[in-house]
């Protein structure tokens, strides 16, 4: 993580009437993160990612905790923290342990996490690295789940990584303490 935004924050001054009928709501809730505060320098761009974001966070197919085990792993490879400090707290809000946590940091999911969950966690790797699921992955992951699950994980990996990708670039902070 750098030690300092090259992209801070917008404060509130700096808000068009545009921005301001975004913001105020999230604000208003508690709920203004630093890497939202960043995105909406870009307006276009915010309104864009928070449709994504809107889909992978509420409407997925894929189960939260599922959701959450897929995005740790993300943040983890791509060495996001600012991405693994907001999801690691929601992980454990899904019931994930710190054992469970720790495998999918490190990527010892054959030895520590249930066989469904090193699924996701290859799943993952594969994803980031391949750009691809391989034949084997793809076909253990159809015995349990439906087609749109399989595509929100796909999406869920490529969202995430464009995300950890922006936060670490941008220098995103960690907020004083960071809401679940």
């Amino acid at each position: 993580m750098l030690s300092r935004p090259r992209i801070p924050p917008l404060t509130r001054d700096e808000w068009t009437a545009d921005v301001a009928a975004a913001l105020e709501p999230m604000a208003a809730r508690g709920r203004l993160l630093n890497v939202i505060s960043t995105i909406w320098r870009h307006p276009a761009l915010a309104r864009a990612l928070g449709g994504l974001s809107g889909h992978l966070m509420g409407q997925s197919t894929l189960a939260p905790r599922e959701r959450e085990i897929v995005i740790l792993r993300v943040a983890a490879v791509a060495r996001c923290g600012y991405e693994w400090s907001h999801h690691e707290r929601m992980a454990r809000a899904e019931g994930l342990s710190e054992a469970e946590i720790r495998a999918i940091a490190y990527g010892s999911a054959a030895q520590s996490l249930a066989p469904a969950d090193a699924l996701l966690v290859q799943a993952a790797d594969e994803l980031i690295s391949d750009h691809l699921l391989g034949d084997a992955t793809w076909a253990a992951l159809a015995k349990t789940h439906t087609e749109q699950q399989m595509m929100d994980l796909v999406c869920t990996v490529g969202g995430y990584l464009a995300f950890a990708t922006a936060a670490n670039t941008f220098g995103v902070q960690l907020e004083e303490a960071a809401p679940v």
